[in-house]
């Protein structure tokens, strides 16, 4: 979630919340309250963080992965 905008309930967020999908999002707004050990936060606007964290979240074994899956279901 690359958002530049600082909405409190970002849906994108909340849907993915709800499919237990890890978030991958900026550091900005209510993004932030959306991330709690279900994915990682990057600072808004600097590509190269958004880089970094899709490389590592890439490189995940599937174990790390489901672990986000279940926090992101706790979470919704």
């Amino acid at each position: 979630m690359p958002s530049e905008w600082y909405e409190n309930g970002p849906h994108s967020a909340i849907e993915d919340l709800q499919l237990g999908r890890p978030i991958i999002g900026a550091n900005i707004g209510g993004i932030p309250e959306l991330v709690v050990d279900n994915g990682y936060l990057f600072r808004s606007g600097i590509v190269e963080d958004l880089v970094d964290y899709l490389k590592i979240f890439e490189a995940l074994t599937q174990q790390e992965y489901e672990n986000f899956e279940m926090k992101s279901r706790q979470i919704s």
